[in-house]
């Protein structure tokens, strides 16, 4: 709001604020949609192995040392 209100030349914040401020929500959520649309709605590394979880259970399961492993 304070660059607008700079660009703009307003004496306060308050008429910056007033005045713009119901034109954001219109801003976020075109915002919003632009992001959605760009990200991937599968994780394909989680799909690919067929199991569910999150990623990090998966890397932290690959890096810690069998029983096995530890024994010898």
């Amino acid at each position: 709001m304070k660059v607008v209100l700079e660009q703009l030349g307003h004496s306060s914040l308050a008429i910056t604020a007033d005045t713009y401020t119901s034109v954001l929500p219109a801003v976020a959520q075109a915002a919003a949609e632009a992001v959605a649309g760009i990200v991937p709605r599968t994780r394909p590394a989680v799909a690919a192995l067929g199991t569910e979880g999150p990623p990090s259970a998966l890397t932290a399961a690959a890096e810690e040392p069998s029983a096995a492993a530890l024994a010898c």
